[in-house]
């Protein structure tokens, strides 16, 4: 595949090459593929994410006591 054939890919398509070997070659080492997504769904599926609970909140006073107990030590 030719370096500009690749460099003007949209961003949703890509080209790859696999190695074979001698005894069990691959007719099709090179290929050129493009990813297609449903985007309606992909925004329903994130829209629907939760945020992560967390798991300690830490304040800017806890944070200079550890600093002031690992310094001691």
């Amino acid at each position: 595949m030719r370096k500009s054939k690749i460099l003007g890919l949209s961003s949703e398509q890509f080209v790859g090459m696999v190695t074979d070997d001698p005894s069990q070659k691959i007719k099709l080492d090179v290929f050129h593929c493009e990813i297609m997504n449903d985007h309606n769904n992909l925004k329903i599926e994130a829209d629907s994410y939760k945020d992560l609970p967390p798991i300690n909140r830490v304040n800017m006073h806890m944070g200079n006591d550890n600093y002031l107990q690992i310094k001691k030590k």
